[in-house]
């Protein structure tokens, strides 16, 4: 029996080309990545007339995009809270650090802390903690927004399919599609 080949839409093949996880992807190379998951996403068409057979095909579309964007939210979901917790705690000790200064309120001091942390890279961090969680949120919102849209489509879908069915049995099929 002859293996057929799925052949995907350009924008995806580009995705499943891409070498780097969200992990790896550096502040330059982020509108690519972007692009390239938006390019995909968008790719997925779901046609009003939906057949069996595009039904298939597109399941595979979305699955495709969903295996990745799924772990790359995850990914990101991860380094946001890690550097979440990093974050809070060393707002605690600066702040105990600033707390020793002489003549200033806590609005001072929380200022002061404030500023620290947006200007100063901790021990073992290339880039302020700030930085790091704002970049990480950033991410991880634009991962939530792949995997609500592919979800979506998905639904779309699974509607069009119970649409089919009804009219499959409607005619008296009994909701044998053959194949179109």
């Amino acid at each position: 029996m002859k293996k057929r080949r799925r052949d995907y839409p350009q924008e995806i093949k580009d995705l499943l080309k891409y070498k780097n996880d969200i992990r790896l992807v550096e502040d330059d190379e982020w509108e690519e990545f972007e692009d390239l998951y938006t390019r995909a996403v968008n790719s997925v068409v779901i046609p009003i007339d939906l057949t069996p057979r595009g039904i298939t095909r597109i399941n595979a579309e979305v699955d495709q995009i969903y295996s990745l964007a799924r772990f790359d939210q995850a990914y990101a979901k991860r380094m946001l809270d890690k550097y979440k917790g990093r974050l809070a705690n060393a707002h605690k000790q600066a702040k105990l650090g600033f707390k020793r200064t002489p003549g200033s309120t806590i609005e001072d001091r929380d200022a002061l802390v404030t500023m620290y942390l947006e200007t100063s890279p901790l021990k073992g961090d290339s880039e302020p903690l700030y930085v790091l969680v704002e970049r990480w949120q950033d991410r991880q919102l634009f991962m939530s927004a792949v995997i609500d849209t592919l979800t979506r489509k998905s639904d779309r879908m699974i509607t069009g399919n119970g649409a089919l069915k009804l009219d499959a049995q409607g005619r008296g099929n009994g909701g044998d599609f053959g194949d179109d």
